[in-house]
């Protein structure tokens, strides 16, 4: 692995100042980092197990967009516990088959490689994430936002793209996503999944 800023550093001063993260309610994401509220910091062990799970598509999509053919630099390979299968599960309900068939217990998935002394995604900087949002994980790409097998969309965690209080519609809004992309990255992620 690399020291804090080397490689991360390295990739600021050779991208072009041209990618940027795709505008949203003013720099929600960057807020979120400052404050250290962000889904991209390992808060505590209870939600270890999801930490940034990505599939090995999306992997390899990230590190070649970056310039990278290995995908050990940004990503880490993990063993399936109980905990991530049951919260995987819970994310879609009644595919508790697939899921054990894909995320087989003691198997091997993907997830972001942490940094910093307070562990976070190898991509959070202070004004929110490096990669352009059609480039980031697509479970990145749809927080906070959720949508269950039977089309139900709903929100999930605490963000300031969806304070309490604030309907679904007025959150994509902020997001600058519509229901068809919400619906499509839902799709995406399930197929880069395997589900």
């Amino acid at each position: 692995m690399y020291q804090d800023g080397g490689i991360f550093a390295y990739l600021h001063s050779t991208m072009s100042a041209n990618i940027i993260n795709r505008p949203i309610f003013p720099s929600a994401c960057g807020q979120c980092a400052q404050e250290r509220l962000t889904c991209c910091y390992y808060q505590h062990d209870t939600i270890a197990d999801m930490m940034l799970p990505t599939s090995y598509i999306e992997c390899k999509n990230i590190c070649s967009f970056l310039g990278f053919s290995s995908i050990d630099t940004f990503f880490e390979e993990e063993e399936v516990t109980e905990s991530f299968q049951k919260n995987i599960k819970a994310m879609f309900p009644g595919e508790s088959e697939a899921i054990e068939r894909i995320f087989p217990l003691g198997g091997t998935r993907f997830r972001v490689a942490l940094r910093g002394e307070i562990k976070h995604c190898v991509f959070l900087t202070p004004r929110g994430c490096f990669l352009p949002h059609t480039i980031r994980p697509i479970l990145c790409q749809l927080f906070p936002f959720w949508v269950y097998k039977n089309g139900d969309l709903s929100l999930f965690g605490n963000c300031n793209l969806a304070p309490e209080g604030v309907e679904i519609v007025e959150s994509m809004q902020r997001a600058s996503l519509s229901i068809v992309e919400i619906y499509t990255l839902y799709n995406v992620l399930r197929m880069y999944w395997g589900i």
